[in-house]
């Protein structure tokens, strides 16, 4: 709660302990003590302080701060005197009783004469009598407001956060648990990752070791370890601050990685951040005071003297994102389709010997594929796979190719007479003989690269599905695919052939190998947006023949950004 709400909800208890509330108002107060937990707590601390002050001389504690010349407004933040407190618990302690008898208490008369004074001043109103008890009310009440005032700027912690989820975190305060509630104050994670959510929405991912102060709803305070910081619209300004840096949200995706020895990293995912220098003015004058805006893949790194370097933007090792159900963790890595055609998992790398066959659509092991030369009866295929859509052998046609279950047709391949030679495969080999014949082996295909890829012969394609991804992996959006495209440097045919990468059968690379030993190698690179469906990836013939048309799409993969959140 907002400290002008507390001030509220106090009026509304002492107005309701007079009997000054109507039965709808003081419905309202109860339905909001019990529907709000700070309120709630706010309430019981009045309760029980100001039945405890309701018993002493209430006047007496307010007059002697006032004679010490507190400031005792509500302006500002209430940045009271810790000294303050300590005479307000002591006098708590001293203060007499309320003589309850017929003479009245000369502190009593004191406040009333005053009281009096500015009624008279006041020509408008009426002069009324006040009662003693509804002066001890009053006097208890304002007591016990002010008190409680101090209490909650000093001591009583409000929640900032809660625990959005966890991944084995254990902190100095034990095991911290999905839904549960983060109050300001210092923490420390000795094992696992934590995400947290501030109340506007910024969601910060700490992985341990860490150290952290959650000073405010939009701020936290890093004095080692990793965070990363997702924050919407209305976190606008979330700033994490460390000993050497204040780092100010401009609406963006952006990590921290402070050291235990004051070094720290900066690094912007998507948008801008603000940095600025953390010292003291006196700290200024032996030390390079800096101030700069950091834009997307930018990284900065300095150390206790604050000398800042520009680094390499640093795309994985980091914890992003995580799904403690789901057992998932991204670090910024790529999906690998290569691992996927052995319907392998894309973000683990891991290999596989498999392939998708031309003749049926399925994911075999590539001996029991069908190879060697044959017209495609049935020119187009559904994969039952979680990434893979379809795979097809192009063909020309006035109406187009297939080359998605949705109906997605492209009309510019060759004329290939629907002929095919192997499956699409995740290795770089390919099968050597023109039919199935024992004894007959593989040859392998050399491209210069050691990584996974994805190996074509004309005429074949394959088409996978981005929105399966997204469905999978709903925070995560994809981004770019990326691939080096290269010819094999040890065929020793002279067929020409072409290669296409499409998304949703719009052509967004294409390339022409010549019968020549001028083997084509091309970078790729290709943005994709929320609408993205289908990418596909094709071998097809020039007009004269088959005959080792060897092309592979090295590291092909899926560039994923972390979705951005809205609210």
């Amino acid at each position: 709660m907002k400290k002008e709400d507390i001030f509220k909800l106090y009026n509304k208890i002492v107005s309701s302990i007079e009997g000054d509330l109507s039965d709808r108002e003081r419905a309202e107060l109860l339905q909001t003590v019990r529907s709000d937990s700070d309120a709630a707590y706010y309430y019981l601390r009045f309760m029980e302080i100001y039945s405890m002050m309701s018993s002493h001389d209430g006047s007496r504690i307010i007059e002697n701060l006032i004679e010490t010349g507190e400031d005792l407004s509500f302006a500002e933040e209430l940045n009271i005197d810790e000294n303050a407190v300590n005479r307000i618990l002591e006098e708590q302690k001293t203060a007499r009783p309320i003589n309850k008898n017929k003479h009245e208490n000369e502190n009593h008369s004191s406040l009333k004469s005053k009281r009096a004074e500015s009624a008279v001043a006041n020509e408008n109103k009426q002069k009324r009598n006040i009662s003693k008890i509804n002066l001890c009310t009053a006097i208890a009440g304002a007591a016990a407001m002010l008190f409680l005032f101090i209490y909650a700027n000093f001591i009583y912690k409000p929640q900032v956060a809660f625990v959005q989820d966890s991944l084995g975190a254990y902190s100095s305060k034990g095991h911290l648990n999905p839904d549960e509630g983060l109050k300001a104050g210092n923490y420390s994670l000795s094992e696992g990752a934590l995400k947290i959510k501030f109340e506007k929405g910024t969601e910060a991912i700490l992985e341990a070791p860490a150290m952290f102060t959650l000073a405010d709803s939009n701020k936290i305070i890093l004095e080692y370890g990793r965070l990363n910081a997702n924050v919407p619209p209305d976190g606008k300004g979330f700033i994490v601050k460390t000993k050497n840096a204040v780092i100010k949200d401009l609406s963006t995706q952006f990590g921290v990685n402070v050291g235990h020895l004051a070094g720290c990293q900066v690094y912007v995912h998507k948008g801008r951040v603000e940095l600025e220098s953390n010292k003291g003015q006196r700290e200024r004058q032996h030390a390079e005071r800096f101030s700069e805006i950091l834009g997307q893949y930018q990284a900065v790194e300095f150390d206790d003297n604050e000398s800042i370097n520009e680094i390499d933007y640093p795309e994985t090792g980091y914890i992003r994102y995580f799904s403690s159900e789901d057992n998932f963790v991204w670090r910024g890595e790529d999906f690998s389709l290569s691992a996927a055609v052995s319907d392998k998992n894309g973000f683990e790398y891991e290999s596989g010997n498999k392939a998708v066959d031309l003749v049926d659509g399925e994911i075999k092991h590539l001996e029991d594929c069908h190879n060697g030369w044959r017209l495609a009866q049935d020119t187009f295929k559904k994969v039952e796979s979680k990434f893979i859509d379809s795979v097809f052998v192009p063909y020309k046609d006035k109406n187009g190719c297939k080359i998605s279950t949705s109906g997605v047709a492209f009309k510019s391949f060759s004329n290939s007479q629907s002929a095919f030679w192997a499956p699409v495969s995740s290795q770089s080999i390919v099968w050597n003989t023109s039919d199935n014949q024992l004894g007959v082996g593989f040859a392998e295909v050399e491209t210069g690269y050691d990584d996974p890829v994805i190996f074509m012969h004309s005429n074949s394609g394959i088409t996978f599905d981005l929105q399966a991804l997204r469905n999978q992996y709903p925070s995560l959006q994809p981004s770019f695919f990326q691939t080096i495209y290269q010819t094999a440097i040890n065929r020793s045919g002279t067929g020409a052939f072409r290669y296409w990468v499409l998304v949703d059968g719009e052509v967004v690379s294409d390339g022409f190998q010549p019968g020549t030993n001028d083997f084509l190698n091309r970078k790729i690179s290709v943005p994709l947006d929320e609408n993205s469906r289908f990418l596909t990836l094709a071998i097809t013939d020039k007009d004269d023949g088959t005959s080792y048309d060897w092309g592979v799409f090295v590291d092909p993969v899926i560039k994923f950004g972390l979705k951005p959140l809205t609210q």
